[in-house]
């Protein structure tokens, strides 16, 4: 039953993708098309991150052990592993698929507070916005998300299902216990990240900067897969001798 629910899940969301794909070509020259609304939610989710998030980071890491705060960490990293786990199958990788599973199995001794398995670099973490990427769904516009921050439509969208995926193979009872701890993983990483928003918002333009790293990075981790950057490059080379006719 949960598989049936994944499943459709994913064909509901290919088709939703691909029904954009048109309006993602006339877009292909403007990956920022909604920028006057971006700056407005960046302009938000900068005063969030200053009031609120930050101060918290900042709480949470003078008054909770660090030994606690990994722990949750590494219980987060084990819940999202399953992940990774079906987007290898999507993307036909077997060697990843397969060490991916292994950690999985043996961490779930610990439900993944206490990392077992000593290879912990063992596989690349997937998710779906790069198995969409894998079967050349358009990356979609770039759009600013309250709270969550910088995406692609396809990243969010992605994201979307991983969430959803998520819940539906995991048990309830470590639905719950994610729940109350994502906050606390979100408010963990926001102190790790000190140095980064400093630099950011000590640019010309913030939004301008995040937008370059945002996308750069992204794509970078799709470039992971040699076989998905060799197309890109293709259809890029394509694009150009199309502009020189």
């Amino acid at each position: 039953m949960k598989n049936s629910k994944i499943y459709f899940i994913i064909i509901i969301t290919l088709i939703f993708l691909k029904g954009c794909s048109s309006v993602d070509q006339k877009l292909a020259s403007n990956i920022d098309p909604y920028e006057t609304t971006n700056r407005k939610i960046f302009k938000f989710n900068q005063g969030f991150d200053k009031y609120f998030l930050n101060p918290a980071s900042k709480i949470y890491e003078n008054n909770v052990h660090k030994d606690i705060r990994k722990g949750i960490s590494n219980h987060l990293n084990w819940a999202s592993t399953p992940t990774t786990i079906l987007n290898s199958g999507l993307q036909l990788k077997a060697e990843n698929f397969t060490m991916s599973s292994i950690d999985f199995l043996i961490n779930s001794l610990t439900l993944g507070f206490y990392n077992l398995n000593d290879n912990q670099n063992n596989f690349h973490k997937l998710d779906f916005g790069s198995t969409l990427a894998k079967y050349q769904v358009p990356e979609g516009p770039y759009v600013m998300v309250p709270i969550l921050g910088p995406k692609t439509l396809r990243h969010f969208s992605g994201d979307l299902i991983n969430y959803s995926s998520n819940n539906i193979l995991l048990s309830d009872e470590v639905n719950k216990v994610n729940n109350y701890e994502r906050p606390l993983d979100a408010i963990n990483k926001r102190s790790k990240l000190t140095n980064f928003f400093e630099d950011v918002n000590s640019s010309n333009d913030p939004y301008v900067k995040m937008r370059s790293i945002y996308i750069q990075n992204r794509r970078k981790s799709l470039f992971s897969d040699q076989e998905y950057e060799k197309k890109l490059l293709k259809q890029e080379e394509e694009e150009f001798e199309k502009l020189l006719q």
